[in-house]
């Protein structure tokens, strides 16, 4: 059954949950997740994917582990007899954070589709992005994306940087990872 993915812009979505895994480690698993509320900041067209962001809290540095030279946030944990599967929404790289921003910055009525969903966005934050850098030789370190410089770097130590989750999903209701 296919549903009609093409939402309008600055619409609440509600997606149903859907999982990638991206390791398996013994009994334990670490996927990606999309579900819960979205807030649609572009349409999708046959040529150019929509967008849907989830506004998340803060995360302090501790709180990221590295997974496949990634970053991970444990943001649900599923149980089952033997095994662990630990989930997270994927982190966007700074040039999908930056153009999700620039369309919101574009779009003033897409904030208010924020504003319906409780979702509180400020757009000269700091955010997590999935970009990396390595350090000591081989540990690799989560980097963040200052907002109102648009520049990439580690954050201090004291900062605690906020979280977005992006969806895309194209003109044939598929959601892309």
């Amino acid at each position: 059954m296919k549903q009609d993915f093409n939402w309008k812009k600055g619409e609440v979505v509600s997606l149903p949950r859907k999982t990638k895994t991206i390791k398996k480690c013994g009994v334990s698993s670490y996927s990606y997740i999309h579900s819960s509320r979205y807030v649609c900041i572009r349409e999708a067209t046959p040529t150019v994917p929509g967008i849907l962001v989830k506004v998340m809290s803060r995360y302090a540095r501790q709180d990221i582990k590295m997974v496949c030279g990634q970053p991970f946030c444990k943001d649900d944990n599923d149980e089952l007899f033997a095994s662990n599967s630990y989930l997270t929404f994927p982190f966007p790289t700074a040039d999908e954070l930056r153009e999700a921003l620039s369309v919101i910055h574009a779009e003033p009525e897409v904030m208010e589709g924020f504003h319906k969903a409780s979702m509180h966005l400020n757009l000269q934050s700091k955010y997590w992005v999935r970009d990396t850098e390595r350090h000591l030789i081989v540990v690799r370190k989560a980097l963040c994306l200052d907002a109102a410089t648009g520049v990439v770097a580690q954050p201090r130590p004291n900062e605690v940087p906020y979280r977005l989750a992006l969806a895309f999903f194209d003109a044939e209701n598929n959601i892309l990872w």
